[in-house]
This record gives C-alpha cells, structure tokens and sequence, in this order.
C-alpha cells in the first residue's frame, strides 16, 4: 500500500494539470495533500490490527477504528475517482479564428 496513496496523489496532481476550472483545480489539490492523511490513517489501521493480534482484546477503540478505515476508504477512492477519468481526457484545443 506503500505506493497506492502517492500514486492517487500523483494522479490528482496529473488531472489538475488538465483541468481548466479553478474550484476543480482546488478539489483536486486538496484531494492530493489528503492522500497523506490517508496513508496515515492506514498505518494506524496496522497497529491496531497487530496490536489486536498480539492482544485478541480489543475495548472501546473499535469504533475510532472504523472511523479510521471509512475516512481512508472515503478519501482514497474519491481522489482516485475524480482523477482517473480526467487525467486520461485528452485536453481541449482551443483554436483562435
């Protein structure tokens, strides 16, 4: 997964190059820079699971833990979402008469 959340990133950054509006070019920055709260919300998830291994209790940290997987989950496949189809549209050209 090392290298899943700088690629959605990497692809955001490669749809906003194309992209012409300026509230898309934002989302697709912001989409960008979250990927690394992803990615960290990923490395959490694997602590709690090998913490949960070495300790089959697991208490009242199951719901922050959900919590966790949906908004990595929620930013993940929208920056992925957003990015793959414009990044693969070919961009406009514009032609002056």
């Amino acid at each position: 997964m090392a290298a899943v959340y700088p690629g959605i990133a990497a692809l955001c950054l490669m749809a906003r190059n194309k992209s012409t509006g300026s509230l898309l070019k934002k989302a697709l920055l912001t989409l960008a820079f979250l990927q690394i709260t992803a990615w960290c919300f990923d490395i959490l998830e694997n602590y709690y699971l090998l913490k949960w291994i070495n300790d089959p209790v697991i208490g009242n940290e199951f719901s922050f833990y959900h919590f966790v997987v949906a908004v990595k989950w929620i930013i993940a496949l929208s920056g992925a979402l957003l990015a793959i189809p414009l990044a693969l549209r070919k961009r406009r050209v514009i032609q002056k008469s």
